[in-house]
């Protein structure tokens, strides 16, 4: 194979590779925190029940797998306040309440004592190729408090949260994202880059002599 050949065959590939990591990156994600033991109940053991699993309790979108971001909601009705730093969201608990950074709870049906209103929330999160380095979550809502951490969340619910009824509990569990596991093909072209261009570099480097 010639040295033009094999310098095609090595751009190729980096450029394959390159731009699947960027279809990657650029693509939104959603983390999903699935909750595993109800480790702590304030009341009877019947009102704390794990709910069948894999369940989620909480979802958490953003616009890739690179983000940041902190967002704070105080009040309700026409004396409400919205504070954002950083990119966009969605976060939704539970099965119905979802807020957003461009979507704040300051609607008609969002404010004085609905049965779902959202009262205040606290979000904050970081996320670098993928990991999700921290993340904190303080919600409430009419009916519902989460404070949701990296491994546990603490619940407070005059309904039902998470399996846990008209009480407090503190339960266990992980956040996942859906992205996709690389492909071998992707990870075969990456690879053949990164060895084409070793190879390259030692060809042109200049002999001694």
């Amino acid at each position: 194979m010639t040295r033009s050949t094999t310098f095609a065959c090595v751009l190729t590939g980096a450029i394959l590779a390159c731009a699947l990591s960027l279809a990657s990156a650029e693509a939104s994600v959603t983390w999903s925190f699935y909750e595993t033991a109800i480790t702590s109940c304030n009341a009877l053991p019947v009102a704390c029940v794990l709910p069948p699993q894999p369940f989620v309790l909480a979802r958490l979108l953003l616009p890739s797998d690179t983000s940041s971001g902190s967002t704070t909601y105080t009040g309700g009705g026409p004396i409400a306040q919205h504070v954002s730093t950083g990119d966009d969201f969605s976060f939704q608990v539970g099965p119905d309440r979802v807020v957003s950074q461009t979507l704040p709870p300051d609607g008609p049906s969002d404010c004085c004592g609905g049965f779902y209103s959202v009262v205040d929330f606290n979000i904050s999160w970081s996320e670098t190729a993928g990991i999700l380095d921290r993340v904190f979550i303080d919600f409430n809502s009419s009916t519902d408090n989460a404070r949701i951490f990296m491994d546990h969340a603490d619940l407070a619910t005059d309904y039902y949260l998470g399996g846990c009824e008209f009480t407090q509990c503190t339960v266990a569990g992980f956040w996942q994202s859906d992205l996709p596991v690389p492909e071998p093909m992707s990870a075969a072209l990456l690879l053949t880059g990164i060895v084409g261009l070793a190879a390259l570099y030692r060809a042109r480097r200049p002999r001694t002599p």
